[in-house]
């Protein structure tokens, strides 16, 4: 991992020494952020010819009088100024949420204190909520000209155990986008397309006398949710910038179903008289179109003093604004033992399945520790430190659908049923990950370099994966 993580990382940097690590001076006498003075000064009093009022964190005023082009040439001078904001508080890492994504589960509910509910299969998928958009990743308070690209590892993100058969699976997370700036760089849209390898949407499953696909691993390339973020500057002074927006994710991503097909013996409920069965055989299927608009409007700060330290924020609410419908199918039959009675079940159920809302808090935290002259290769080296807080505001709305229930005829024992449970879980979700890594300054493109791990609780809602890795790229223009 570390020899391909450098690996990586080298011929990301050639391809920016490739593509020019400066920007040219334009013919119309507009001059490009780096060719200004040194930014190791104080934002403003690197430009412009009177050191800009304290009012503006970046004005110009290098502008020639050729032509009658002064207002051209001033406006070109400050966009040009502060699409370079980024080489004095980089980009953030960021982290991707998994947990409390869902899952499709069938269990046995034994209804009595001590037994309870007992799970028979439980299988993740991204269609519940499991990649989730952070505006903080890869992304800065301030609006930069910029193309955009993302490669994320998210190691044991999604979670199945079916009857019995457990595994963890990976997700390879790709995005590429781009931000434009608009109103003389006090404002942008940003345009992201994910690319995932991960859990396949359409998972199929099953186990009988001729074979077994179990533990489910099946990884497949898909595209994921579309995300258009516009950011406005509120306030920008010497060394604070303050800022908001909102972001819109369009539901592009694969719909999804789960199929499992069983003829087996199984552990069916933790109990005395079930804790063995025989022959069962049954069917179900769920069918979960992704049809989720979200709405994530945001507010996002960066501080950065006369020293190297820089320092920035965002705070964010992910709202779904409708849910998705759902259905799903169950037939068989399951024979607990002697002592219950057989069931044979067809079910047929739809619903709809809603989301949580989450509200995050992203804070960074960082220092240039080299800063080299325009000349130079690597311009800037600056160390990372990133704290992320995930936590839902409300429960999501699942489709509860009851299979079986099961019966003993001398009254000696409980009834127990068996039901199928889609979307995601009840219960608070409180998800903290920390996250370090550096940032190469090259001028004309900036390379990252990040580790994410979770520190909150033991439980999979808690810990959405085992670690995850980021390498970013973002080349100006």
């Amino acid at each position: 991992m570390r020899r391909t993580t450098f690996g990586t990382t080298a011929a990301v940097a050639l391809i920016c020494l490739l593509a020019g690590a400066r920007h040219a001076t334009a013919d119309d006498g507009v001059v490009f952020a780096s060719d200004l003075p040194d930014f190791d000064a104080d934002w403003n009093s690197a430009y412009g010819e009177d050191h800009a009022p304290s009012g503006s964190m970046i004005r110009l005023t290098q502008g020639t009088s050729q032509g009658g082009r002064n207002d051209t040439v001033r406006a070109g001078n400050r966009t040009a100024s502060r699409s370079a904001r980024s080489t004095r508080v980089p980009y953030m890492i960021g982290d991707q949420f998994g947990g409390g994504n869902g899952s499709m589960d069938m269990y046995s509910d034994m209804g009595l204190d001590g037994y309870d509910v007992t799970p028979i299969s439980s299988v993740q998928s991204p269609v519940f909520g499991g990649n989730r958009f952070n505006v903080a990743e890869a992304n800065s308070t301030l609006p930069t000209d910029r193309f955009i690209f993302s490669y994320r590892h998210l190691s044991n993100a999604f979670q199945s155990n079916i009857i019995g058969q457990s595994a963890a699976t990976d997700i390879e997370h790709f995005v590429v986008g781009f931000e434009k700036t608009f109103l003389d760089g006090m404002g942008s849209v940003q345009f992201q397309v994910p690319l995932l390898r991960q859990l396949n949407s359409d998972l199929v499953v099953y186990q009988d006398a001729f074979g077994s696909n179990l533990p489910a691993t099946d990884r497949h390339g898909e595209l994921g949710n579309l995300a258009t973020t516009l950011k406005l500057l509120l306030i920008e002074r010497q060394t604070l910038a303050i800022g908001g927006g909102v972001a819109v994710t369009a539901p592009t991503g694969d719909d999804a179903s789960i199929v499992g097909d069983f003829d087996t013996t199984f552990p069916l409920a933790n109990n005395p008289a079930v804790n063995a069965t025989a022959p069962s055989s049954f069917f179900f299927e769920g069918y979960f179109p992704n049809h989720t608009v979200n709405l994530v409007p945001f507010l996002a700060w960066a501080y950065h003093p006369a020293n190297g330290f820089f320092h920035q924020g965002f705070l964010q609410v992910d709202a779904p604004l409708n849910s998705s419908p759902a259905r799903v199918v169950a037939q068989g039959t399951i024979t607990p033992d002697a002592i219950y009675d057989e069931e044979t079940f067809d079910v047929d159920m739809e619903g709809r399945i809603k989301q949580r809302t989450l509200l995050r808090a992203n804070l960074s935290f960082g220092y240039w520790f080299q800063r080299g002259s325009r000349n130079s290769i690597v311009q800037g080296v600056a160390g990372l430190f990133e704290a992320h807080y995930t936590h839902a505001l409300d429960d999501p709305n699942s489709l509860i659908v009851p299979v079986a229930t099961f019966t003993d005829p001398s009254t000696t024992y409980d009834p127990f049923s068996v039901n199928i449970t889609a979307g995601g879980p009840g219960g608070n979700v409180d998800i903290v990950n920390l996250s370090t890594g550096f940032v190469i300054d090259m001028g004309s493109c900036q390379i990252t370099n990040g580790v994410i791990v979770p520190v909150s609780g033991n439980g999979r809602d808690d810990r959405a994966f085992d670690f995850e890795y980021n390498l970013q790229v973002n080349r100006f223009f």
